[in-house]
């Protein structure tokens, strides 16, 4: 190989090693690339070639070292094994990337639940999970993905986090195809797996701001049915471990309940005054909290 090839090679190694430092460049994010698909895809392949190379090349280097110290003799590895190394990584690298652009399968997986009502038996819940949209999951690989999906016929599609990749304003067309992911009982969505920020139960023909906001009033969207299972994941309910409410909150609660039972108000001021008063007390229960971990 020529010194100029060489040289050429190098400098594409260089600039594909720093393939987050571009995407920050690009976005203001490492996670977020702002370039066409084409040059994404070819960046992640590079990426994850140079990386598997190395990993390769050290493990060569250790199997040429082992050798040399058994035989007590100078050893060296041969180039057409490491230029084979070189294109071991290359497909490597190529076929992971296409497995990741695939949409992805379903897998069934059966869950058991003892004491469980006999109206959930063989309930079915689609999760999609880690979608990453992005310029490298843009809305046509939405579109699939809300495809296959709604052909799976469940009865509840729930999309836990990573989202999106970037800000909303970024993947606001990209996340469009969502919206047309369709389930008997509802589709939630979340920021990360374990809170809720947005939930769409039957009857509704918008998500509201807050689950729990909306769960803990009595709107013609959110059934009493549904109300304790939308609030088992509402980012507002108290964590496990938590200790009981303090006594300012419990104050604060038993106020608003006497207030609203006893003022002749419509039924919407009297549904307004009780969201005023149990955000105040769960401002009040948090500041409590805070004092009790310092202390």
């Amino acid at each position: 190989m020529s010194l100029w090839l060489k040289a050429g090679v190098a400098l594409l190694l260089l600039v594909a090693s720093q393939f987050h430092f571009w995407n920050r460049l690009s976005s203001g994010s490492i996670f977020a690339p702002e370039f066409p698909r084409g040059v994404v895809i070819l960046f992640n392949w590079a990426f994850a070639a140079i990386v598997l190379l190395a990993m390769l090349q050290l493990l060569l280097d250790i199997g040429t070292l082992a050798t040399a110290i058994l035989r007590r003799s100078t050893t060296a590895a041969p180039d057409g094994l490491r230029y084979a190394i070189a294109g071991l990584a290359a497909l490597i690298s190529a076929i992971g990337v296409s497995n990741a652009l695939r949409v992805p399968p379903v897998k069934d997986v059966a869950v058991t639940i003892a004491g469980l009502p006999p109206r959930f038996e063989g309930y079915r819940i689609l999760q999609l999970t880690d979608l990453h949209i992005s310029r490298l999951f843009p809305a046509r690989w939405a579109e699939a993905v809300v495809t296959r999906a709604n052909a799976a016929g469940t009865d509840l599609i729930v999309v836990t986090g990573d989202f999106i990749d970037g800000s909303v304003a970024m993947r606001r067309a990209d996340v469009a195809p969502l919206r047309a992911l369709r389930a008997p009982t509802a589709s939630m969505r979340s920021r990360a797996i374990t809170n809720i920020s947005s939930i769409t139960p039957p009857g509704c023909g918008t998500s509201t701001g807050s689950a729990s906001a909306c769960f803990r009033t009595a709107t013609p969207c959110c059934p009493a049915a549904m109300r304790s299972w939308c609030l088992q994941g509402s980012p507002t309910s108290p964590p496990l471990g938590r200790p009981a409410r303090s006594r300012s909150r419990r104050r604060v609660a038993r106020r608003a309940r006497g207030c609203a039972g006893t003022a002749a108000r419509s039924p919407a001021a009297q549904c307004a005054q009780r969201r005023s008063a149990r955000r105040r007390a769960s401002a009040v229960g948090a500041y409590a909290w805070r004092r009790r971990a310092r202390l």
